[in-house]
């Protein structure tokens, strides 16, 4: 079989507006009183509480209220610092639908040198959120920037900064996957999957394993240590078989800090 791996280098600021509605004036009444010794026939002038130049309620724009604003709030606050690397960043929208997400990054990889990215992710279908696709690099800036609009159309723009826990490598585990790309083995060559570290979190860690074949086949993992783990197929594989594994594990918890 030929096998293919892909390797994903895996690699939000509450806008909360307050609205003051203006309030509406009281019309003033028209009438009058007769004072002592005054001419019955003048009148006097009008009596209110209202000021004389204050406008008309059918005059003043601020009468009309003002539709409140979308409001958008990430799972991430303005400002944070050492957020956990298995942080999957979102963001909801009230009073409105989330359109433009741009979740971008800057910083070290582990041998120190400087990366930067940008992180996918999807809108709901109610477009009143939205979620990353991957998880979040150690010793990283992040900058969140969101577009949200109101059911009136009026949009508002919020961006959020902040940044990621650094690791050592002593607290990361590395992962190796083989057969290597391209290759062509025998009919019996399971996937096999191997870390530097101990993997204690097995089950979350089989989640986000998948393998692909052309043709489609039956296949399950199975741990040989918490180091090793290894796909074969329910029977051999059939020749010419086209093998694809996906191992989307940045940032994820492997257990005992790791």
């Amino acid at each position: 079989m030929s096998l293919l791996d892909r390797r994903r280098i895996l690699p939000a600021t509450a806008l909360v507006a307050a609205l003051a509605l203006a309030g509406c004036g009281t019309i003033p009444q028209a009438g009058g009183a007769t004072a002592p010794g005054s001419d019955p026939g003048s009148s006097s002038q009008p009596s209110s509480s209202q000021p004389a130049d204050a406008a008309s309620p059918s005059g003043d724009p601020s009468s009309t209220p003002t539709p409140d604003p979308v409001t958008l709030t990430p799972n991430v606050e303005d400002g944070a610092k050492n957020v956990r690397v298995d942080t999957v960043v979102a963001v909801k929208a009230a009073n409105g639908t989330v359109g433009a997400v741009k979740l971008t990054y800057a910083g070290k990889d582990s041998k120190g040198k400087s990366v930067k990215g940008t992180v996918e992710g999807a809108v709901a279908k109610d477009k009143t959120g939205w979620t990353a696709s991957e998880r979040l690099e150690p010793t990283s800036t992040y900058t969140l920037t969101v577009r949200g609009t109101n059911p009136e159309g009026s949009a508002v723009t919020t961006k959020t900064t902040f940044s990621t826990q650094a690791l050592t490598l002593q607290q990361q585990t590395f992962a190796q996957l083989q057969p290597l790309k391209g290759s062509k083995v025998g009919i019996g060559m399971p996937v096999i999957l191997t870390f530097d570290v101990p993997v204690k979190n097995r089950k979350e860690f089989e989640k986000h394993l998948t393998v692909t074949t052309a043709p489609k086949q039956e296949g399950s993992w199975s741990w040989f240590s918490d180091n090793e783990v290894h796909f074969r197929p329910k029977n051999y594989w059939k020749p010419g078989t086209e093998v694809t594994a996906t191992a989307d594990l940045n940032g994820l918890s492997a257990g005992n800090g790791i």
